[in-house]
């Protein structure tokens, strides 16, 4: 029995390709754990993990749909992910992808033994899981290419197997070549460039002799009679004439470059740069793009320009950081150059007008002071060591709740590491953790009431509600101490039983699990005992067959049906009676 591997490769110039590891179908009929054939959860009640996709496929459903799933091949320690590619009639285990150029392939070896990306955008498998993937069978290579003319083709080879790093990841069995590689496939160098030997690239500083160019960068070479320079491939007589390069743009000999806010220009004049960082449109030009070129263009518009922006008669406009206050009156812009915000306010845009605003501590102070839409605000909570940071205030349910974390389409990575946890990332407008050191404090600045919002698979809506939620400070390993009564939907004792435990992540392992770290083992970080009822940092997952407890997810045990959920928001507010709340 086969199985095969797909290779997803793209660059940006050139367009993508694909490369799959897929397991050879066998001619038996496929059942669930009854023996009856159709569609089953078998992936989650199955005692063993799956060792590839293929097993996936057998033990899931003949109708498993191609995404995420969980597999631990012969000999590998602990289950990891891989992306199941179930879309060319085969079941291929996919170990790379590029598809649009985001994500750099240069890397060090350590990088490329573990593996890097994200698995539903470009990646690398990594090394050790591609070797012990390819030495429990026999496993067949292919490698799809769609090249920046959309024409696709494709190869493969019958067999495929790496060694482990002792012997450098070398690649110890090829087998016979087939596909449809024709000469249309090598259009996947842009205009002017070909495929050929990386060895010898003539460039114009080196018309005469050849440049060593074999890097992923640089898999194509000049044609005949031209020399590369400065990543493009010009004429012997061009070689002479200056360029430069400014915020990634490439100037000729006497080009001009303006930025997108008409802010600063640069001229490539002899080869060098003259940059004035002072540009700037007069009050009756606006910064616009025209047939392709950026500059200050005059405005017929009545009212005033400022920032590239129109500004209508006695309208105010404030720039990002509140250092400038400008108004049009009666056509003429008045500036306040000096303008800043007092030591006890913050600038921030509210209800679409920016300006420096008292600071408030929290989302609950925004919505006493009339500011009753959701949205991103800027909070400066009293005693506050640090700089005011944003936070997204949700104003529904009597509105004032400060949400700390939110997950909406599995954008944003959360299996992260402490000091990542620690400061927070992702962004308050999508998904994101506020902060751990800035949960501690607005958890210990007042008594707050916490809400849990959850949306599972099918779309039901759940939620719970506690009177009280607090969590220690880095001392003590941001310990969850507090969680009062509840109400809701969704069922309290998924975060109750999480009490008095300590945070963990995949470097800090905080949890009393006797054997493993469970942030590692479930790819998360939360309050872990050994290890969790809940998992609302866990990997985001929408296919069915990869929901379930024992598969890392989205979790929270209580739900009536054990699914696991696409849409979290946790948020707190300083505690109000229980009529009130």
């Amino acid at each position: 029995m086969h199985s095969h591997f797909l290779l997803v490769i793209r660059f940006v110039l050139f367009g993508w390709t694909s490369c799959i590891l897929k397991a050879q179908q066998t001619g038996n009929q496929r059942t669930n754990v009854n023996g009856n054939q159709g569609s089953s959860y078998v992936f989650y009640q199955h005692p063993e993990y799956p060792k590839d996709c293929e097993d996936v496929f057998s033990q899931c459903s003949p109708d498993t749909l191609s995404g995420v799933y969980l597999v631990r091949p012969e000999g590998y320690l602990e289950p990891f992910e891989v992306f199941c590619d179930y879309s060319k009639s085969d079941v291929w285990t996919v170990v790379l992808r590029r598809n649009n150029g985001l994500l750099d392939f240069n890397r060090n070896w350590s990088e490329y033994k573990a593996g890097f990306g994200f698995l539903s955008q470009e990646f690398w498998l990594g090394n050790d899981k591609l070797s012990y993937l390819t030495n429990q069978k026999n496993y067949e290579l292919r490698i799809d290419i769609t090249n920046a003319d959309g024409v696709s083709c494709n190869f493969a080879y019958s067999m495929f197997r790496t060694v482990d790093e002792s012997g450098n990841y070398k690649i110890a069995k090829l087998g016979k070549y087939s596909g449809n590689f024709t000469d249309q496939c090598y259009s996947l160098c842009p205009s002017n460039m070909m495929p050929g030997d990386c060895s010898c690239q003539k460039t114009c500083a080196n018309p005469n002799g050849c440049q060593n160019m074999c890097s992923a960068d640089n898999i194509c070479v000049c044609v005949e009679g031209l020399y590369l320079k400065s990543g493009m491939c010009v004429p012997l007589d061009e070689c002479t004439i200056p360029m430069c390069i400014f915020d990634g743009v490439e100037l000729k000999e006497g080009e001009i470059y303006i930025n997108e806010d008409c802010t600063i220009q640069a001229k490539c004049n002899g080869g060098h740069l003259v940059i004035n960082s002072t540009f700037l449109c007069n009050s009756n030009e606006v910064c616009e793009e025209r047939n392709n070129v950026r500059q200050c263009y005059n405005s017929t518009i009545s009212g005033c320009i400022v920032g590239g922006k129109v500004i209508m008669a006695s309208e105010i406009y404030v720039n990002t950081v509140c250092t400038m206050r400008a108004v049009c009156d009666d056509g003429q812009l008045v500036m306040n150059g000096t303008y800043m915000c007092n030591s006890d306010e913050v600038c921030d845009k509210r209800n679409n007008v920016r300006q420096c605003y008292t600071a408030n501590n929290d989302c609950q102070d925004i919505y006493n002071a009339g500011f009753i839409q959701s949205g991103v605000y800027k909070i400066n909570p009293a005693n506050w060591s640090g700089a005011p940071f944003e936070v997204f205030c949700n104003m529904t349910d009597g509105g004032g709740w400060t949400v700390f974390q939110r997950r909406i389409d599995g954008s944003v990575d959360f299996y992260r590491d402490w000091n990542t946890y620690k400061g927070g990332f992702g962004s308050p407008n999508h998904e994101y953790w506020l902060g751990n050191d800035k949960l501690h404090f607005l958890t210990n600045e007042k008594r707050q009431s916490l809400r849990i919002d959850l949306v599972n698979l099918d779309g039901i809506p759940y939620y719970v509600k506690f009177d009280a939620f607090r969590i220690n400070n880095e001392t003590d390993n941001y310990r969850l101490s507090e969680v009062g009564i509840t109400s809701g939907s969704a069922g309290a004792f998924p975060l109750i039983n999480h009490r008095t435990h300590q945070f963990t992540t995949y470097d800090q392992d905080n949890d009393v699990h006797y054997y493993l770290n469970c942030a590692v083992h479930y790819r998360g970080a939360w309050w872990y005992h050994a290890c969790y009822d809940s998992n609302l940092n866990g990997p985001y997952r929408t296919n069915v067959c990869g929901c379930s407890n024992s598969n890392n997810n989205i979790w929270w045990r209580s739900l009536p049906e054990q699914k696991c959920n696409i849409l979290v928001e946790m948020k707190i507010r300083p505690h109000r009676t229980l009529a009130m709340d």
